[in-house]
């Protein structure tokens, strides 16, 4: 029924340029594809319409604004997208290319949305939203970071059942899925959460080759430049959150460093990833770039910089290929940063002698001085 309203409009999704459109509860247009709902709506003629009636246009205009103040059902996963790209939006408006947004992040969401089979997949996870038969091509274009295979199933759109307007549900809608989520939720690992978010961030970024380590995006996120907590305040109005719905969404503090890199390997794992692209040396990833940077926020000598590359080159962690994850090489995923600063830490225990007990005498030294009140660091 939704085609003979859809069919006249060719417009692509501004989210994944498929051309189509189905329709939504309240009339407005959402992609199939990637359940972007858009302004524009259906025109229906009113058989009923009187101009010389203002009864007649008093309670049309009272129904439709009912039906507004009502919402529309939706699914966990699109609070989740809407999420993740209000974080991505963040990072790009911090220096972040877009490049990391429109073509990695946003192929990583499809990915995990097809392996979760939360979409584009024959065998949805909801039962209650049927199948359609002849799907368009789910189609991603050769210069993207990686591929989907030969992904040419069916989609299943995210399209909420019927509800009837005498329903209490719809006076005040929430997700539809909420329950089914929150039942799933405990006996597997693969629904998405808040730290999902952070972890598809981490992979893009990486992935992009974007200068942010995981240290450094946890630290945005708790100084509050990346939305985390109460992010789902930031919903649209449509999207009505109810309270079983926030605990969904709501979270108190940001998970430390090791739990999102944990992770990150798993997530790895579900989403079955090929290999990385190289790091190589003029990446802001790599080894060299990233000590460069730690040796000049520390303020530690200049100096130190020709023995640490030479350090990094005998222990073979400047080899282009040896920094990047690789599923049939290297089961681990790289911790750049802690890599970095153990490398510089090695390199002053060589040069130094520190072996735990100098440091803590040059502290003692340095808090006894009479400039032990300026902000300084002291070697030896």
């Amino acid at each position: 029924m939704d085609d003979e309203y859809t069919s006249g409009f060719k417009e692509p999704c501004a989210q994944c340029c498929a051309v189509d459109w189905g329709l939504t509860d309240e009339g407005r247009f959402y992609c199939r594809s990637c359940h972007n709902v858009i302004e524009r709506t259906k025109e229906v003629e009113d058989s009923n319409f009187n101009p010389g009636s203002s009864r007649v246009s008093t309670i049309s205009s009272k129904k439709r604004k009912l039906k507004q103040e009502r919402g529309r059902q939706w699914m966990v996963c699109e609070g989740f997208q809407f999420i993740l790209m209000d974080q991505a939006d963040a990072l790009v408006k911090l220096g972040v290319s877009k490049h990391f947004k429109d073509e990695v992040l946003h192929q990583l969401w499809m990915l995990y949305l097809h392996r979760s089979q939360q979409a584009y997949t024959n065998t949805p996870i909801r039962s209650c939203t049927a199948v359609r038969t002849e799907p368009p091509s789910f189609h991603i274009s050769s210069h993207v970071l990686f591929k989907l295979g030969s992904l040419r199933t069916a989609h299943s759109p995210l399209t909420p059942p019927p509800v009837s307007d005498n329903s209490d549900a719809s006076l005040y809608a929430s997700s539809v899925d909420g329950s089914t989520y929150r039942n799933q939720r405990g006996g597997t690992s693969h629904l998405m959460t808040m730290k999902k978010t952070l972890v598809l961030l981490h992979l893009g970024l990486v992935w992009a080759r974007q200068g942010l380590t995981l240290s450094d995006l946890l630290r945005l996120v708790n100084e509050g430049h990346v939305p985390y907590v109460n992010t789902f305040q930031a919903f649209p109005e449509e999207m009505k959150l109810s309270g079983s719905d926030s605990v969904i969404f709501k979270v108190l503090k940001v998970p430390p460093y090791e739990q999102v890199h944990k992770e990150t390997e798993n997530l790895i794992g579900f989403l079955q990833l090929p290999a990385f692209p190289p790091i190589s040396r003029q990446s802001l990833l790599h080894p060299a770039s990233l000590c460069l940077r730690y040796l000049m926020e520390v303020n530690l000598p200049d100096d130190l910089y020709p023995w640490v590359c030479e350090l990094m080159k005998f222990a073979q962690l400047d080899d282009v290929l040896q920094n990047r994850y690789d599923p049939f090489l290297h089961r681990k995923f790289p911790h750049y940063d802690v890599q970095a600063v153990a490398i510089i830490i090695v390199t002053m225990k060589f040069i130094f002698g520190l072996n735990d007990h100098v440091e803590w005498e040059s502290s003692t030294r340095a808090s006894q001085s009479p400039h032990s009140g300026e902000n300084r660091y002291v070697v030896m």
